[in-house]
Formats: C-alpha cells, sequence, structure tokens
C-alpha cells in the first residue's frame, strides 16, 4: 500500500517549522515584509544591457546570439535577493519555490507554449539533490496556463565551473560551450515551439544562449529566459 507523504506534513511542521529565508519569520518561507523589499528590476537587452519594454533581445546583439529575449524580476546584485537564492539553492529550502514563482508570474511572462527548466550537470544534482530550475517550472506551471516538460529537454553533457567565478564574459560563453545535448525522444515535443528556459539566476546569458542554440537545433522555433534574478 502505499502511504501519502502529506499525512506527515502537519508532524514535520510541528518539529520543525517553516521560517522566512530571510528573516526567519514562521511559518512562510518567504515572509510578505520581505518580499514587499525586493525591487522589480526594469526590462532589457540581456547582452548589451539596453533597456527596452519587453527583454527582448536588441536588433543589434539578434544576429549574434541565439536567445530571443529574456525576462527577470529582480537584481542579484540585491543582498537580500543573494540570502534567498542562497537558502533555496544551497540549503534544502525548497519550499521558496512557490514564494518566487509567484514573485515571477506576477512580474510578467513572456509568451510562449511550454516551461523548460535548465538541467544540473547530473554530479552536482546529485550533491544537491534536487534541481531548483525544475521546482520552479513546476511551480509555475501550477500558476500559469503554460504546461512544464516532466524532465528537462537537455541534458547537461560536461561539467562546466561555476559561471561566477569565470574572469570575464568571453571566459563564461568559452566555458558553458557544446555543454548541453537534446534529451532522447524530445525532438517531437519541442520541436515548433516557443520554448520558456526557467532558471534562479542569470548573469552574461552565456548559458541560457547556449542551451538556446541547442534547442533551436533541435526545432524550437524560439527560446526565451525567465529567471528570477539577474546580475
Amino acid at each position: 500500500m502505499k502511504i501519502n507523504a502529506n499525512i506527515f506534513t502537519p508532524l514535520l511542521e510541528l518539529f520543525f517549522p517553516r521560517r522566512c529565508a530571510s528573516c526567519g519569520a514562521f511559518d512562510e518561507d518567504l515572509c510578505i515584509s520581505c518580499a514587499a523589499k525586493l525591487e522589480c528590476s526594469s526590462y532589457s537587452c540581456i547582452f548589451c544591457g539596453r533597456e527596452n519594454n519587453d527583454g527582448r533581445t536588441c536588433s543589434r546583439c539578434k544576429p549574434h546570439y541565439s536567445l530571443d529575449g529574456f525576462c527577470s524580476v529582480v537584481s542579484y546584485h540585491d543582498p537580500l535577493v543573494q540570502t534567498v537564492i542562497a537558502a533555496f539553492k544551497y540549503r534544502n529550502h525548497r519550499g521558496l519555490a512557490d514564494p518566487i514563482a509567484s514573485l515571477m508570474r506576477h512580474q510578467g511572462a513572456p509568451g510562449g507554449d511550454m516551461l523548460a527548466a535548465l538541467p544540473l550537470a547530473p554530479q552536482r544534482r546529485g550533491e544537491r539533490g534536487y534541481n531548483q530550475a525544475e521546482l520552479l517550472a513546476r511551480a509555475l506551471a501550477k500558476m500559469t496556463a503554460i504546461p512544464a516538460l516532466d524532465l528537462p529537454p537537455l541534458i547537461k553533457i560536461r561539467a562546466t565551473p561555476p559561471q561566477a567565478k569565470a574572469k570575464s564574459r568571453e571566459e563564461r560563453f568559452l566555458q558553458i560551450k557544446n555543454a548541453f545535448a537534446l534529451r532522447e525522444g524530445v525532438f517531437p515535443l519541442i520541436a515548433g515551439k516557443r520554448i520558456l528556459l526557467i532558471d534562479d539566476v542569470a548573469t552574461s546569458g552565456a548559458t541560457l544562449n547556449e542551451a538556446a542554440r541547442v534547442l533551436k537545433n533541435g526545432g524550437a522555433v524560439s527560446v526565451w529566459g525567465w529567471v528570477f534574478a539577474h546580475g
């Protein structure tokens, strides 16, 4: 007989109550007070930084990149944002997926046919125990009319150094080049589709752009990035 894990939730919350990842307030993964302190970022081309109305890759950058556009909610330079992401990404605070996804949804979603999480390398996923991008994609699928693929359409075929440690923008793009491949059998699911790539943080756009390149080569007609923070 399969046991419903939800019956244990009240007991778990009794001994391990939810606390705000920022201020420690009880019963919320991210309290209303802390969420209200987050300042929304403006729309811009992720590659050159020119502000625009919707995050579309600008006409100057478009010929050189595969990513069609990009949408984020907050700046990663905000210490509060860094605290929230660190808890979500490295301290097993998985419950943050819902409040983060809610903030992303309220900021406004770019048009798309499906949500797809950026994949982690198998070793990194094994160490962490989960892929935070997958948690966000599932949460967003519940809050929007956009379905999420059960598994990321891409697989990471080689480990790459953390992008944050790259010394230059050029190094970020070189590090991630040819790091992704299409998952077997995914072509019929993405062919002719507008895909929204989901992740928690983007910096230079190198990872999103490389993922977009592989997805477009696999038949996707457009690929946008949709993340929580950018910086």
